[in-house]
């Protein structure tokens, strides 16, 4: 266990909830026993969670935060609780890639110290200390402080930013260098809910940063509880996969319920409504992640059938029709009349094909009743009036009409109806005054012949034509004389004599409209755009020209506004030659060659190998190519033996021996000297024709002895003839000798030479 570096005395630099303080440094190993890995990077997003408890007292089977008093070897953890509870952190022990870690402890005025009851002055120090094998980018830490202490007074201590972690002297640290750039004072943020940001930004590889978080914690708190805090790093990678920005994903659509609207009678079904949120990814530089944009909320309807139940709060009342009340026969003989009439009882049914309740069949029945008599049918049987006329006299003479009104008097003795007796009784005289007509004399017309009558049609606009400003009209003018018409007496029209007056009028601006030249849309031809082979049509392009017309009120006519050129695209089916001209190569796989057996006849090896060729087929449903049947067949060829394979068939060298040949005998021993030639002949391997071929003879010359033959030791005895030569040696076996083995020689020479050709 590494030496705890010694605290630094620190002061209040200012007065509020975030204050600078000079740093105290501690340098605990931390990681204990029962220490979890915070390592939660899901790829290109890097996520480090790092938690500690703050216990005096922890013990190593605490129930909440047990196994944590122990290294990660099992040696007690350091000499006080500064050293345990390191719940959650990120270690190069743990194979990651950087560390993160929370130190903790209490401490009074400067110094840390061992409190238990808590003063003025007593303080909770929590250290977020971390550092990165790799480059992180856009790197930020939440800090949560423990919930027992929020809202209590908070000090930052930023200059661990700078310090030098490298020279604290234990693993991890010494392998991290401080952040070139101080952290500033608003890179770290109070949250206001008990959590803290500390925005780090981009972060250099083997590089650290350090904050502290200093809390006064009164007098109240009880320092033997537990306190958890905990920080949790979020960055994005910067591998090669993280600096490119990956797709954009497909927009996130959100749908509401579906919510009847008003049911009414009118219709089988009911609309409903529901709302279509619509959020659509953009890119954010800042963090390098597709994020929701802002959503587009739409609605969409529908109609559902009705319920059974809604369909009959809908279902209309039956349809009663009655016919009209027929009277019978009216007879004089009776009060009363006999009247009929039908009644037509329809019932609704529902039909499922239009949705609606329609009229089924009707039933038709007949119904009777009496009525009184009304006074009419009782007049049918009235007497008929007595009547007394007086004599016509005329009236006044007016031209309103061919006749002249007379009048005489009339006397009506009218009889009336007795209820009582149900009779008819002549009622008082009644004396009214008859008119009539009589046709006037022509005299009488010739006062009431009408004037000459002259009328005048309505302007009416003669054919709109748009090679003038001005639309010509016409009216009709028509003189009518009066003439008498003996059979009706009366003033007639006489035949007309129409004629017709013309005048010009402005044309109005919606007749000007109705001239407008239709807009004139000109359409360049549809151009292909590169062929390529991951679709199955082509692209092209056409140029839109629209000229729309546009009315000068100087010259009251139509002239042609500005083109406005626009570009539209369609997609067309490829041709067969198109669609061939994408067709994959076919694809052809060979195993791998086999050997058939090695001889000696031949200087090669046969292979075989399966060449398996598969080619591509067009499918029309699909419009793509797709891999046919497989055509499998054999291929052989020859290979150059190895070596190896040479060697095997390499013949055995040719050794040939000569005769014995004996030296020069003497009688200094008992043995005779005898050499012979062994020559030897090996197989070379010949490049060129790849074949084994003799090689140059070795001639070696062996010695060997034997024993004296009988006669040549009867040669070397004392006194025996021819000793002294034998002695001072034979002239004639020494030539002999000699000459013996330059045959030998000759021999084996003429045998190399005659291999050599």
């Amino acid at each position: 266990m590494s030496k705890k570096k010694a605290w630094a005395k620190g002061t209040v630099a200012g007065v509020g909830a975030l204050t600078l303080l000079a740093s105290t440094v501690f340098t605990a190993a931390a990681l204990n026993r029962g220490t979890q890995p915070g390592e939660g990077t899901q790829g290109c997003d890097v996520s480090w969670t790092a938690q500690s408890v703050l216990d005096i007292d922890l013990a190593e089977n605490d129930p909440n935060y047990g196994n944590l008093v122990h290294d990660e070897k099992g040696n007690p953890a350091g000499t006080n609780y500064q050293w345990t509870g390191f719940i959650k952190e990120v270690s190069p022990k743990l194979g990651h890639a950087g560390y993160m870690e929370i130190g903790h402890h209490y401490q009074d005025g400067a110094d840390p110290t061992p409190v238990r009851v808590a003063t003025g002055t007593t303080k909770q120090h929590w250290r977020v200390n971390l550092g990165t094998n790799k480059a992180l980018k856009n790197a930020k830490v939440i800090f949560t402080l423990p919930p027992e202490v929020r809202g209590k007074e908070v000090f930052v201590d930023l200059q661990g930013g700078v310090d030098n972690v490298n020279t604290w002297g234990n693993e991890p640290y010494t392998q991290y260098r401080a952040g070139r750039t101080p952290l500033t004072q608003g890179a770290v943020v109070d949250n206001g809910n008990g959590t803290w940001t500390i925005n780090i930004g981009d972060l250099p590889a083997m590089n650290s940063r350090v904050v502290d978080f200093y809390v006064r914690v009164g007098t109240s708190l009880n320092l033997t509880d537990q306190f958890v805090a905990t920080a949790v790093l979020t960055a994005r990678g910067t591998d090669p996969q993280c600096t490119q920005r990956p797709p954009q994903p497909q927009d996130r659509v959100e749908f509401g319920q579906w919510t009847d609207g008003a049911i009414t009678c009118e219709k089988g079904t009911v609309t409903q409504t529901r709302t279509k949120t619509t959020t659509p990814f953009t890119w954010d530089d800042g963090t390098q992640q597709w994020v929701p944009g802002t959503p587009v909320v739409t609605q969409e309807t529908q109609e559902r059938d009705k319920t059974e139940q809604e369909r009959e709060q809908c279902k209309p009342q039956d349809l009663v029709e009655f016919g009209q009340w027929e009277d019978g026969e009216v007879t004089c003989a009776k009060t009363t009349v006999t009247q009929t009439r039908t009644k037509t009882t329809t019932p609704h049914v529902w039909d499922n094909n239009t949705k609606t309740w329609k009229p089924g069949t009707p039933v038709v029945t007949t119904e009777t009743q009496e009525r009184q008599k009304t006074q009419a049918e009782h007049e049918q049987c009235k007497p008929a009036d007595r009547i007394e006329y007086g004599e016509w006299t005329d009236g006044a003479i007016t031209c309103d009409k061919p006749t002249v009104t007379q009048t005489r008097s009339k006397s009506v003795t009218t009889f009336t109806f007795d209820d009582a007796t149900k009779t008819w009784k002549p009622g008082a005289p009644v004396v009214t005054e008859e008119t009539q007509e009589r046709d006037k004399t022509q005299a009488e017309h010739e006062q009431c012949k009408p004037e000459t009558k002259t009328e005048f049609s309505q302007w009416a606009d003669e054919q709109l034509t748009c090679d003038k400003p001005t639309v010509t009209q016409k009216r009709t003018k028509t003189v009518t004389e009066y003439t008498f018409d003996d059979a009706t007496k009366t003033w007639k029209p006489g035949t007309p004599v129409v004629t017709t007056e013309t005048q010009e009028r402005d044309k109005t601006q919606a007749e000007h409209e109705q001239c407008k030249p239709e807009t004139k849309t000109e359409f360049s031809q549809w151009a292909d755009e590169q062929l390529t082979c991951d679709k199955p049509t082509v692209t092209q392009k056409r140029t839109k020209t629209v000229t729309e017309y546009t009315f000068d009120d100087a010259t009251k006519t139509w002239k042609p506004g500005a083109p406005v050129v626009t570009e539209e695209t369609q997609e067309r089916d490829k041709t067969q030659a198109e669609h061939e001209q994408c067709k994959p190569e076919p694809k052809v796989e060979f195993s791998a060659w086999e050997d058939g057996k090695v001889t000696c006849e031949s200087t090669k090896v046969t292979q075989k190998r399966t060449k398996t060729v598969t080619e591509y087929t067009f499918d029309d449903a699909t419009k793509t190519w797709k891999p046919g049947t497989p055509v499998v067949t054999e291929e052989t060829q020859e290979r150059d033996k190895t070596m190896a394979e040479h060697e095997q068939c390499k013949p055995e060298s040719k050794v040939e021996i000569s005769q014995w040949q004996d030296e020069k005998v003497t009688c200094e021993s008992p043995k005779v000297k005898q050499t012979r030639t062994k020559t030897v002949t090996s197989a070379v391997f010949d490049e060129a024709t790849k074949t084994w071929k003799m090689g140059e003879p070795v001639v070696t010359i062996e010695a060997g002895e034997r024993d004296k033959t009988d006669a040549e030791k009867a040669a070397c005895a004392p006194g025996a003839p021819g000793k002294q030569l034998a002695k001072t040696g034979s002239p004639i076996l020494i030539i002999g000798s000699i000459a013996g083995l330059l045959a030998l020689a000759g021999g084996a020479l003429v045998i190399a030479k005659r291999r050599r050709a």
